[in-house]
């Protein structure tokens, strides 16, 4: 009898686990008409030309804030300026054969926890620089078949989040949490273990981002977002893409048309991410009060309606809610030369701007 009560109480837990819903966030089956406009997300949008010099030239720059600065990085340097008013602070890093010398500028993070800058290096290395430009060490990261995780971030003050991309399809683990020292706590395996007969170079098939101190993450044509820690991951919410999903072996061919989010943005009124189809960029936002959604194109990114300027994308997703974008200074001129621009405090930077200058950051915040 107490088998028979047993069974029936694990029944009766699997069945309210397995009929549990989770938001669903659908996609329009027709292409939007309205432009996406800065304004549906944020309230504030300022810009921050970053300082020229020799010292700080850069070209097309990836950004990211960290507390009152902006790193800013090309391929051949990784810079530092203010937050404030872009003027250039140091540079950090370098590429060369030294021990102290960086793989690569494009792949780092920033560790809140421990204050540090975390850089690609070599053999599943990452090189580790503080703020001040001091070389401060390196970590050695778990590999598969010797090649490196596609993403790493820290999920809290003892662990690692991991991310390795599936290129053959026979990638046997996914997502590994390891600790500082590169001992690994837990693994989760491929599930899409399928044969795609080509190997591809580069998938960028995982996105990840944070709200609340809390971890999401999402494979590339999965339709689930899933929160991260060291318990089982647990599903947040679905993006509804089955009209436009392909069978997972097929996900890397031309000729088929799949969905799969470029950036998701998340704060306390709305999520939004910014997917491509039919051929055109769009936008979802979804109403967390209203629950529900609307939909805008988004071909050249958000317009900025609340300067009555350009529009930009959003290119970094900050934990504490701000979005980054960047704008080239020859892009700018060429929009000021053919667009009326009225002159305000936000947009006194367009006066003096030159095509050969750094690019400015654009900050959008609630």
């Amino acid at each position: 009898m107490k088998l028979v009560k047993l069974f029936l109480l694990v029944v009766v837990v699997f069945c309210s686990f397995s009929h549990e819903k989770i938001l669903t966030i659908d996609l329009p089956s027709h292409t939007p008409k309205q432009t996406a406009q800065m304004s549906k997300l944020f309230r504030k949008v300022k810009y921050i030309p970053l300082e020229t010099t020799d010292e700080c030239l850069l070209s097309y720059i990836h950004v990211q804030k960290i507390q009152d600065y902006i790193l800013a990085w090309d391929y051949n340097s990784c810079c530092l300026f203010s937050a404030k008013d872009g003027k250039f602070i140091r540079k950090i890093g370098h590429k060369g054969d030294d021990p102290e010398a960086v793989y690569s500028f494009y792949e780092n993070f920033h560790n809140p926890y421990d204050g540090l800058l975390y850089f690609l290096g070599v053999n599943g290395v990452w090189v580790k620089y503080s703020l001040d430009g001091k070389y401060a060490g390196k970590m050695k990261v778990p590999l598969s078949a010797d090649v490196s995780p596609q993403i790493i971030r820290p999920l809290d003050s003892k662990t690692f989040f991991s991310f390795f991309a599936n290129r053959s399809g026979r990638e046997k683990k996914r997502i590994v949490l390891f600790d500082y020292n590169g001992n690994i706590i837990k693994e989760y395996p491929n599930h899409h273990f399928v044969e795609t007969k080509k190997y591809i170079l580069d998938t960028n098939d995982g996105l990840i981002y944070k709200y609340k101190d809390n971890l999401y993450f999402k494979e590339m044509f999965i339709d689930t977002v899933y929160q991260v820690s060291n318990n089982p991951l647990k599903a947040k919410y679905m993006l509804n893409i089955t009209s436009r999903s392909v069978p997972y072996k097929e996900r890397y061919d031309r000729h088929r048309e799949a969905i799969s989010p470029i950036f998701i943005y998340e704060n306390d009124a709305n999520i939004a991410f910014d997917y491509y189809m039919s051929e055109r960029y769009q936008l979802c936002i979804y109403n967390k009060q209203t629950k529900e959604s609307s939909y805008y194109l988004c071909e050249k990114g958000l317009v900025d309606d609340i300067n009555g300027f350009m529009p930009v994308r959003i290119s970094t997703t900050c934990d504490d809610g701000t979005c980054l974008g960047v704008l080239n200074a020859e892009e700018i001129c060429d929009y000021i030369e053919k667009n009326e621009v009225s002159p305000n405090s936000n947009l006194s930077f367009i006066k003096s701007i030159s095509p050969d200058d750094n690019p400015v950051v654009v900050f959008m915040e609630n």
